[in-house]
């Protein structure tokens, strides 16, 4: 992985990166401006799901003394779950009202409220569940680094159920443009500078990774690394950058 990154000046990871926000992003605006966004929607879902199994595929998340399967289940499990969620809580009918041309932009907030509070819970138990984990183990080296490497990848893809939500926030925001032009642009510049935060941050979190796995396979000589963990580490700040749509969904709610 530090050689990847050597080689590529964290070129690739970035490639990566605006690769999958484009099929993230594109979709959703091609089918707003076609009058399409349910199918918009069912796309996003299944782009989730195929970046959830990505990121368990190319475990970034690596260490001599890390086990990784069950982080890695822990994190298909909850992103699933919170996946399921989205469509449960509101139920289809929720859904395609606001993945429709008509449909109503004020009803996206409930469905970002609903987002964040049954998010608030998955964050709650996996909280619960990362410290009895690590607590149980036998070998307890490297703690702090296990702690981490739970909480990050079982909150972005957990954060990565929010991209569901970009079809109803293009309605919102293409119904509140002459309410209020002022308070979208704001929340769309805010929202593209933390895209842009996160991303860069991610590429940050690739070159440490890399840097302290090859310092540990230096001194004991064995890693636990699995696939290419580059691509797995420039998947998190994507979705990361799924709570954003949410956030912004709130921001437009409260401000519009």
């Amino acid at each position: 992985m530090v050689d990847t990154v050597k080689r590529t000046g964290g070129k690739s990871p970035m490639v990566a990166q605006l690769l999958t926000l484009a099929l993230l992003i594109l979709p959703s605006l091609a089918a707003w401006a076609l009058g399409v966004l349910g199918v918009s929607g069912i796309l996003q879902a299944v782009l989730v799901v195929v970046a959830i199994f990505a990121l368990v595929a190319c475990w970034p998340f690596v260490g001599p003394g890390i086990p990784t399967d069950p982080d890695r289940g822990i994190a298909a499990l909850l992103g699933l779950i919170s996946l399921a969620l989205v469509f449960i809580l509101p139920g289809f009918t929720g859904l395609e009202g606001i993945w429709s041309s008509g449909g109503d932009p004020g009803s996206a907030w409930p469905l970002a409220r609903l987002w964040l509070e049954s998010t608030g819970l998955l964050l709650t138990i996996l909280a619960v569940v990362m410290f009895v984990r690590q607590m149980a183990r036998k070998n307890r080296r490297m703690v702090i680094r296990g702690i981490s490497a739970t909480a990050l990848s079982g909150l972005a893809v957990v954060c990565a159920s929010g991209w569901v939500l970009l079809p109803s926030l293009c309605s919102l925001v293409a119904g509140s443009m002459e309410a209020a032009p002022l308070a979208v642009v704001l929340v769309v510049v805010v929202g593209l500078i933390l895209l842009v935060g996160l991303v860069l941050a991610g590429r940050e979190w690739g070159r440490d990774l890399a840097v302290a796995d090859a310092e540990e396979v230096e001194k004991t000589g064995q890693t636990n690394r699995v696939g290419p963990a580059w691509f797995g580490m420039a998947l998190v700040p994507v979705m990361l950058s799924g709570a954003l749509v949410v956030l912004s969904i709130t921001a437009l709610h409260f401000l519009v």
